[in-house]
């Protein structure tokens, strides 16, 4: 709600606004003396405040207008001309020091604040004390001259300059075109102010001494007027209640020290107003943040996801027999801006961004921001074409785009799922909001920056379908605990003996017809950003098996994808699970693909040489799948290599298997490093795998994966045994 201006209703130019408020003011003054005829102590003088209020919102150069309005004052009350001219410069002199404190005090016009009522006070009773001096030394220019009498008109000056001051700048200064906006207030306040003006007449009808003692009735009046009407609404009460003073003093002429207590109490009745004001206009401000922030996105300013939502519902609910469009985007390159500049330049670009979006939609459409780079649109009333042309509108917006930052500029593109709603009688909003998401994801494999209208007849439609429900069933049995661990040995066979060093652990899931293998279901984990707590699972429960069988010489591999070695914390997490479970870290090898060890190569180099310098093992898997093998592997801190199970079972069929094989194991060798054969199949392969410097080997032909709990099963009895040869 915005502070009321009268500048649309004064004349442009200097010269006329001067005359304007000359005029005014002086109207003003004339008035008041009118209203108070005869009153030797007047209590209101509303002239020289309703200039402050002027020029506090105008400019301090229109201060002839209070000079030329208090000669006109003083004149009209039968005064001399020369003491007309001292209190016309006195006023003048009050109000420009008054703004002048005000502003070094950064008190607001419109009294917003608790802090601005305490502070205009303050200001007001402060400057207003120059009225005494100024009085003092005036008073010879009084007919019958009398010290006592000179004093206390002094003090009643001031007392009426400040009571003044207090009532009728802030009725300028705070007031609006509609001093509420809710009807049922607005109707309050007026009950209010009406309820004061009957009691006030009903005092007034009196006409007895009693009438000074019945004005505090008016007072909770004036509080109901604070609370439904704010500053405004409490400055008209108080305005009311200085007319009700005004007419008593007109039946009985107070003494001054009635007088005194007279305008004390008006005076009081106005800051309990300001103040009861300024409480609940800061509540209901309070009430208004709150209510913004609950709906609407803090960095953006759109609306957030839970009012996106609710707005989704509305329509969902009232849209029978119409059409609605849910517009799904999703930004593209979004992290290289942040991965290059950061977050705060990021949250920068999303708001320039949030900016130019909303400026390209017509007012209709609800535009929200859902999170991270994630945003949507409600288009009521539309049908397939209108929402795609919207959706290639907002295409435009953000491939024009650009932020620049420093020396860098970035450009993005966005992917847009467009489906429409309700597409049925059972159709949900959760429904909706789904549809448009598999639209989305179907424009960004399409290969992004565009649009894509959701039709279930799609194939990338049922493909996408099909995935988020693998993606659900694989939630549901991480949460089920169907997930499971098997083992496979990984043995020594140098010289014609076989010696187990260690365990492959290995990822199955329970399934109707027995476990599934990792392959029907790690794609899909690592395609939908499931794999990470997949990872962490597995490491957890291997972690866990290791301190279960403390005592044996017991080591267990276990792989771990991209997306985990280059997430945030998980190289902490697995330096934590030693002292977490009490195993020694040389127990637990980490099984990185070659690939993914080259690709990211100065990203986990650090990590993986913090983890064998704690004593971790670390083991490059499909070793001779790159083409880089030899180059890359001085840089790697690994203490092991598993030969890519493609060169094992081309072994017999292609000689240059044999020397890829024994190239690499010579390299190993060099390098001090384990070199492990996988896919060994058969007794063949291990003889002609020992003929080339091999001596590790894993695969069906050495043994096939078991459940742990077998090797569990094998260590428990294998205890027993120790135990039972100790205590013989």
């Amino acid at each position: 709600m915005s502070t009321f201006s009268p500048d649309r209703l004064l004349p442009r130019g200097e010269i006329p606004r001067h005359l304007a408020f000359s005029l005014l003011l002086t109207l003003i003054a004339c008035f008041s003396v009118a209203l108070q005829p005869g009153i030797q102590y007047a209590p209101a003088w509303p002239a020289t405040p309703v200039g402050v209020a002027l020029l506090w919102m105008f400019g301090r150069r229109y201060w002839p207008a209070i000079f030329v309005a208090n000669v006109a004052l003083i004149v009209a009350r039968d005064n001399p001309l020369s003491l007309a001219v001292i209190v016309g410069v006195m006023e003048v002199v009050i109000a420009l020091s008054l703004l002048a404190l005000l502003r070094r005090l950064h008190v607001r016009p419109d009294f917003a604040r608790l802090s601005d009522i305490g502070r205009f006070g303050l200001a007001a009773v402060t400057v207003s004390a120059i009225a005494v001096p100024v009085h003092l030394l005036v008073s010879p220019f009084y007919p019958n001259f009398d010290v006592m009498v000179v004093l206390y008109g002094s003090l009643n000056y001031w007392l009426s300059e400040t009571l003044s001051l207090l009532v009728f700048t802030p009725l300028v200064t705070a007031w609006k075109p509609s001093l509420v906006e809710h009807r049922s207030r607005r109707r309050s306040l007026y009950l209010s102010l009406l309820g004061l003006a009957v009691v006030g007449a009903g005092i007034l009808l009196l006409q007895s001494a009693a009438q000074y003692s019945l004005v505090f009735l008016l007072l909770p009046f004036v509080m109901a007027a604070a609370v439904t009407g704010g500053i405004a609404g409490a400055a008209l009460a108080s305005t009311l209640v200085s007319a009700v003073v005004i007419a008593i003093a007109q039946q009985h002429e107070p003494s001054i020290t009635d007088a005194i207590l007279r305008i004390l109490f008006t005076a009081t009745t106005a800051i309990t107003g300001y103040l009861l004001a300024a409480l609940f206009t800061e509540r209901d401000r309070i009430s208004r943040q709150l209510h913004y922030r609950a709906r609407h996105d803090s960095l953006t300013g759109l609306l957030n996801r839970y009012e996106f939502e609710r707005a989704l519902q509305r329509m969902h609910r009232h849209g029978e027999g119409e059409q609605h469009a849910l517009l799904y985007l999703d930004l593209d390159q979004f992290k290289l801006v942040n991965d290059t500049c950061g977050h705060i330049a990021g949250d920068r670009m999303l708001m320039q961004l949030a900016s130019r979006l909303r400026d390209a939609l017509p007012e209709t459409v609800s535009l929200a921001r859902l999170g991270g780079d994630e945003f949507a649109c409600l288009i009521e009333g539309t049908d397939e074409k209108a929402a795609m042309a919207v959706a290639e509108s907002l295409e435009r917006v953000v491939g024009d785009f650009r932020f620049v930052m420093g020396e860098l500029q970035f450009n993005l593109g966005v992917s847009i799922g467009v489906t429409l709603f309700p597409a049925g009688k059972d159709d949900t909003p959760e429904n909706a909001l789904g549809r448009a998401d598999v639209a989305c994801y179907t424009a960004k494999e399409a290969g992004r920056s565009r649009s894509h209208l959701y039709r279930p007849q799609d194939e990338g439609m049922l493909n996408l379908h099909a995935g988020i429900q693998e993606v659900s069933q694989l939630q549901a049995a991480l949460e089920q605990g169907r997930f499971m661990l098997f083992q496979q040995p990984i043995v020594r066979f140098d010289d014609g003996t076989t010696e187990t060093v260690g365990y492959e652990v290995l990822l199955r899931m329970r399934g109707d017809k027995g476990p599934v293998s990792p392959a029907d279901f790690l794609p899909v984990a690592q395609r939908y950003g499931l794999i990470e707590h997949i990872d962490r699972w597995v490491l957890e429960r291997a972690a866990q098996f290791l301190g279960e069988h403390p005592g044996h010489d017991l080591r267990l591999n276990v792989n771990v994808s991209g997306l985990s070695v280059t997430s945030s914390g998980f190289f902490d997490r697995v330096l934590e699970l030693p002292a977490r479970y009490g195993f020694q870290p040389a127990q637990l090898a980490l099984e990185i693909t070659e690939s993914i060890a080259i690709d990211r190569l100065e990203q986990v180099t650090p990590s993986l040489l913090r983890l064998r310098e704690a004593g971790f093992g670390i083991v490059l898997d499909d070793f001779g799948a790159g083409v880089a093998s030899f180059g890359y592997l001085r840089d790697l801190p690994v203490t092991e290599v598993k030969l890519d199970g493609r060169f094992v079972r081309d072994l017999g069929e292609d000689d240059a298997a044999a020397l890829v094989i024994e190239s690499l194991s010579r390299l190993s060798e060099l390098r001090g490093l384990r070199c492990v054969a996988e896919w060994v199949e058969s007794d063949n392969d291990i003889a002609r795998l020992r003929e080339l410097g091999i001596r590790y080997g894993q695969g069906f032909g050495i043994a096939r994966p078991a459940p742990i709990e077998e090797l569990a099963a094998e260590l428990n009895e294998a205890s027993a045994v120790q135990k039972s040869l100790a205590r013989r």
